[in-house]
């Protein structure tokens, strides 16, 4: 790893704190999949608006997203995606840590068994 300044020690530790709340978690999956305004955020995340807004500044202040307007909207959209391979690796570790504990405590499914979820329609 390249030295790092203290300043950038810092912003890194901001950028980790920034998303260490699963609204945010939430906001950045989402997207993940392109550009949203924020009414459209809150409605797809079930969110109120203003904490979705809240929310949005944080992660705009640490540099993971931008937000632009056009028009009467705030349109968000990723500015570092390089965020994703933090997530995704401790979304895999948390994933891999939940199958073991499922599997060690007899709750993994059966295979071909269908979960609670799946049989709702």
């Amino acid at each position: 790893m390249k030295k790092m300044t203290d300043e950038m020690i810092a912003q890194a530790a901001e950028r980790l704190r920034s998303l260490a709340d699963p609204a945010r978690i939430r906001i950045m999956i989402r997207l993940r999949s392109g550009e949203c305004n924020v009414g459209q955020l809150a409605a797809d995340l079930g969110i109120a608006q203003p904490s979705v807004s809240k929310h949005l500044a944080v992660l705009r202040q640490a540099g993971i997203i931008a937000i632009r307007r056009e028009g009467q909207q705030s349109l968000c959209s990723i500015r570092d995606a390089s965020v994703f391979e933090i997530c995704d690796v401790v979304c895999a570790g948390v994933r891999r840590h939940h199958e073991e504990t499922s599997r060690l405590l007899g709750l993994a499914p059966k295979a071909g068994a269908t979960t609670p979820r799946e049989n709702r329609h």
